[in-house]
């Protein structure tokens, strides 16, 4: 299957201003279509600097995605970089000039004369119009002897002397394609499955082709104009092109009651896995396990999701409260309502996001909360006249108090079977113990109400 590489582009990412989300759905589109996505970086509006990271990212993928840069001002760069990383010239479209035109003239406006650098795409790019935005997209196909920047020809590797192995290249010490600008080794670079030609060594033989086929997509920054050029015109080209056949399937398992490193010395093995593979993400009190399996089809990558989710689930038993969209909130308050009972919070020291996480469910047998400036002590007390108040049978009281050593979280079960009081200490950033409170709370809450041990 192909690789790829997302290149997100535009200096106000990197000053933090914005926030990319661009990545994570074009990511997202390249895992359902089974493509394996090894890097994703951001770079800003400079058009040398993308010009590199598009020529290393052809170095080790065969498809890269850049968004951002291709609007109509002087720093919206990525045409030129892209023209310039592939040795191409930029060329006037006098049609896709008249589309943006018109879809200004929808405004009541004239365009400026600098609007003009959108109808401006590399010689021999693919046009993607857009249909929602004034700046057209394009789509060019590096092919063998493939020129970039400084001379460089894209050319399949040959074979070494034994006709077994690729020839090694001294430059970098191993087999692949070194990017050769005019005289020189470009940066040491090794593309991947090629070997390096300068132009002066003459044109690429027909015995040298290769079947690798790489691509650079230019989309724009704007997250609307961008999906929707993604899911129209982009997808269908790469299904297309590199005859995608194959998808990858992810189950997520949601684990609270163990710790990253608990789980990881349970589940290790399972880890080291090539399809499906298996991954721990930890968050403040509980830990994802992503599952994801590549198959030809879907029915085939679920049957390997439910053979691996089987075996964690017998190694690590009602720890796993959920998957994938259900939360720890969701299945609380579920497990409460099983029991006939009806849930009240108390809080001190979480900002409301106790009462908050467990209000955005809209579950019926919650009957909100109160968040008061408590102590430990004073906690029991309050906690009873709010149950009294509310009509409630269940209580869940939690008080984050904070010391310059740690951070102390007294929490408070009232339930029908009875009354516990219990205290922890979290040692982790301050920022993140509330979280921690609010998550560690929940999960005593669902044990009891499931009657868990």
């Amino acid at each position: 299957m192909p690789s790829a590489e997302i290149i997100a582009i535009g200096t106000e990412l990197l000053l933090g201003e914005t926030v990319d989300t661009n990545t994570r759905l074009i990511a997202r589109h390249l895992r359902s279509l089974g493509v394996d996505l090894y890097r994703t970086h951001t770079v800003g509006d400079n058009a040398a600097r993308i010009a590199q990271s598009i020529r290393e990212s052809l170095a080790r993928a065969d498809i890269v995605i850049t968004t951002g840069g291709l609007g109509p001002t002087v720093d919206d760069p990525t045409r030129q970089a892209i023209a310039q990383s592939l040795g191409l010239e930029l060329e006037f479209h006098p049609e896709l000039w008249d589309q943006v035109v018109a879809r200004i003239a929808r405004y009541g406006r004239t365009p400026t004369e600098n609007q003009k650098r959108q109808a401006y795409i590399p010689h021999g790019a693919i046009v993607i119009e857009n249909p929602v935005g004034t700046a057209p997209a394009f789509i060019v196909e590096v092919t063998d002897g493939q020129a970039l920047s400084g001379g460089t020809f894209f050319v399949p590797q040959t074979k070494g002397p034994t006709d077994e192995e690729p020839s090694i290249n001294e430059a970098t010490g191993g087999p692949a394609l070194v990017v050769l600008d005019q005289g020189g080794v470009y940066e040491g670079q090794a593309l991947r499955g090629m070997t390096a030609r300068n132009v002066d060594e003459g044109p690429v033989s027909s015995q040298e082709k290769s079947p690798i086929k790489r691509t650079v997509i230019s989309l724009p920054g704007v997250p609307r104009e961008m999906e929707t050029l993604l899911e129209d015109t982009v997808i269908p080209y790469l299904q297309k092109r590199y005859q995608l056949n194959e998808i990858i399937k992810v189950r997520t398992l949601h684990v609270s009651g163990l710790g990253e490193g608990v789980i990881d010395d349970l589940v290790g093995d399972l880890e080291t896995q090539a399809n499906p593979t298996v991954g721990l993400t930890a968050h403040s009190g509980v830990v994802d396990i992503r599952i994801a399996a590549k198959a030809p089809v879907d029915a085939e990558a679920s049957r390997m999701i439910v053979k691996v989710e089987q075996d964690l689930r017998s190694r690590l038993g009602e720890n796993v409260f959920g998957t994938d969209d259900e939360t720890l909130e969701g299945v609380t308050l579920d497990a409460v309502t099983a029991r006939g009972w009806i849930l009240a919070t108390v809080e001190n020291g979480l900002d409301g996001g106790l009462m908050h996480r467990l209000d955005q469910v809209g579950h019926p047998n919650f009957r909100g909360g109160s968040i008061s400036d408590l102590s430990r002590e004073s906690l029991p007390a309050h906690a009873a006249r709010v149950m009294q108040e509310s009509a409630a049978t269940a209580l869940l009281g939690v008080v984050l108090s904070a010391t310059p050593a740690e951070q102390d979280v007294t929490m408070l079960l009232i339930t029908p079977d009875g009354q516990e009081e219990r205290r922890l200490t979290y040692g982790g950033h301050p920022k993140n113990a509330a979280r921690w409170a609010i998550n560690n709370s929940l999960d005593w809450l669902r044990r009891s109400a499931r009657q868990i041990d």
